[in-house]
């Protein structure tokens, strides 16, 4: 009858680099996830700058809330 051996370290090598990429993965998901946040962040403040710029130079005082609007739908969309 053979004796089982519990110290066999087979299989361990598998078991370690599943983990260690499964950290990986999360760790470059949340990276990515930054990035589209600070890019949406960088996009809505344009766009409020570029609203905000062609409703000051706009000459008719009464017209220039929808000039900033048209202005901030053109960046965006």
């Amino acid at each position: 009858m053979e004796k089982l051996n519990f110290h066999d370290e087979r299989g361990s090598t598998l078991i370690e680099f599943s983990l260690t990429i499964l950290i990986f993965l999360i760790i470059f998901a949340a990276i990515v996830q930054f990035g589209y946040i600070l890019l949406a962040n960088n996009i809505v403040e344009t766009a409020a700058f570029e609203g905000a710029r062609a409703g000051s130079i706009t000459p008719d005082p009464l017209n220039s809330v929808d000039v900033a609007s048209s202005a901030v739908d053109d960046y965006i969309v």
